[in-house]
């Protein structure tokens, strides 16, 4: 009989210790688990607005590339145009 109450004394004692215990590890856990999601949310958006600058300066060498390819046309028909009436003005003399 003495062994039964010690039994249910230790039980009384030791489940709400076990039960305390555990519940703080479960909130530090979900604590740790909470960080880690915030953590990844923030290098997700990092990543994102990085890929969207890196898009944009890729668009704007894009079109830098294509104002410089129209310049450069333009300055070849100028040239032409000029090499053309050099050759007229040659002719007539």
């Amino acid at each position: 009989m003495g062994c039964a109450l010690w039994i249910w004394v230790l039980l009384a004692v030791a489940l709400p210790i076990c039960h305390t215990c555990l519940l703080f590890g479960l909130k530090r856990r979900l604590r740790e688990h909470e960080q880690r999601e915030q953590r990844f949310q923030q290098r997700q958006a990092r990543f994102e607005q990085l890929a969207e600058q890196q898009e944009q300066w890729f668009e704007q060498r894009e079109k830098r590339f294509e104002e410089r390819q129209q310049q450069r046309f333009e300055e070849r028909e100028q040239w032409l145009e000029q090499q053309e009436q050099w050759l007229k003005q040659r002719e007539q003399e």
